[in-house]
């Protein structure tokens, strides 16, 4: 199962999905919409359109157990945006709990995007005479991937 899927049984064959999906992942089978996963950018707007709600996100929990199972070293990359979960009263509440609860390593996404824009700043001065696309959005990355293999380069 890929980052998104429809629930059946939610599904009402309305076909908002299919219409508005722009890279056309979305086939009908058996009378309900099914996202095809190699198609699919994990863009999310299929989950927006849906008047059904009947498109879900993978949330990642199973996954996760299984690393903590394995003894495995789990890092957590936090959206500078966690300081606002009313939750915690202090931004190190939350690195504190995650890593009682067994995360090795806890940071904000915003330390490794410093070092990411460096990196993107030598690939331009690098390339001055062509474009180069860059971006740590993994829509962006998907896109590129699957639809405009020729661009990685």
């Amino acid at each position: 199962m890929g980052i998104i899927s429809t629930i059946e049984a939610s599904c009402r064959d309305c076909y908002k999905c299919v219409r508005s999906c722009l890279v056309k992942a979305i086939k009908i089978t058996d009378g309900h919409a099914e996202v095809v996963e190699d198609r699919c950018i994990a863009d999310g707007h299929c989950v927006l359109v849906c008047p059904q709600q009947a498109k879900k996100v993978a949330d990642g929990i199973g996954l996760v157990r299984s690393f903590f199972l394995a003894k495995q070293k789990i890092a957590v990359s936090l959206a500078p945006s966690f300081v606002a979960l009313e939750e915690f009263s202090a931004p190190g509440q939350l690195a504190t709990a995650l890593r009682k609860l067994g995360f090795t390593y806890v940071a904000e996404t915003a330390e490794a995007a410093e070092l990411i824009a460096q990196e993107h700043l030598q690939l331009v001065e690098k390339h001055a005479m062509r474009p180069v696309i860059t971006s740590c959005c993994p829509v962006v990355v998907n896109l590129i991937e699957r639809y405009y293999p020729k661009l990685i380069k």
